[in-house]
């Protein structure tokens, strides 16, 4: 089939992008703040056009055709999330490149100028009920600054999940209610070192966009005096949000319950 030699010379092509991409970043280490963005944004994309071409796979070749390809998008998704969960600076995989220490903090100019001009937005802007700028705020943002200048935090908690020892394991999660489903970054799942199973999930998210997911696990949640016992089934993805909050939040007047 004529359209599955071309899929084939776009993963054979893929391929040599992520084969010549590892190597660059194996053997550079990035210092400057805007060159060590330029390598992220290149993983992203390089992300991107695998997922894509995935899609493609799934949407072309019969089932019980793909297994031999099946092996092959495998062994590229696992360089993949190598080079993702990797640090672009000490090339050490057990933290990502944005939680490298530094003596000295380093600015990324992008994520700070995007911050500015939302929160100016949200400053200054009070759009109506039915004004659609309420559904176009950038991931990015993590609260919406009123015009009485308060603040609104993402839900968060700390939850407890066992990992393949049978240990207990403190996770940071974000509380969606709106969301169908539950997620897992990869490297959250890896160091639970639970079974990985393979599947393909396809997942709506912003404008009628869809992210086909094709990792998962199974987990169990326990609450901290070991009382409480909840299987999920979890989907990986590489990444769950942006750096949140994307300001230095006030907490001094924060009226926090005490325990």
């Amino acid at each position: 089939m004529e359209s599955v030699r071309l899929l084939n010379r776009k993963r054979g092509n893929l391929r040599g992008q992520l084969t010549k991409l590892a190597k660059a970043l194996a053997e550079e280490t990035p210092t400057d703040p805007a060159e060590l963005q330029a390598k992220l944004d290149s993983i992203v994309k390089l992300q991107e056009k695998f997922e894509l071409l995935k899609d493609e796979y799934y949407r072309t070749i019969p089932e019980e055709d793909f297994e031999e390809i099946e092996s092959s998008l495998a062994e590229m998704d696992d360089e993949m999330q190598k080079i993702e969960s990797s640090c672009l600076v000490c090339k050490k995989s057990n933290h990502h490149t944005l939680l490298h220490k530094y003596p000295d903090p380093l600015c990324f100019e992008s994520l700070e100028d995007t911050a500015k001009t939302q929160v100016q937005f949200a400053d200054n802007c009070q759009p109506s009920q039915d004004s659609p700028v309420q559904q176009h705020m950038n991931s990015n943002v993590s609260f919406f600054i009123s015009g009485n200048a308060k603040s609104v935090l993402i839900n968060t908690a700390i939850v407890y999940v066992t990992d393949s020892r049978g240990q207990k394991r403190p996770l940071r999660a974000i509380l969606d209610n709106a969301s169908e489903n539950y997620f897992i970054t990869t490297d959250a799942s890896r160091a639970l070192g639970l079974k990985i199973q393979k599947i393909h999930i396809p997942i709506c998210v912003l404008n009628n966009s869809v992210v086909n997911v094709s990792k998962g696990v199974t987990a169990q949640l326990v609450n901290e005096n070991d009382n409480f016992k909840w299987g999920i089934d979890l989907l990986i993805i590489p990444k769950i949000t942006d750096v949140s909050p994307t300001k230095k939040i006030d907490v001094s007047n924060l009226k926090t319950p005490k325990t």
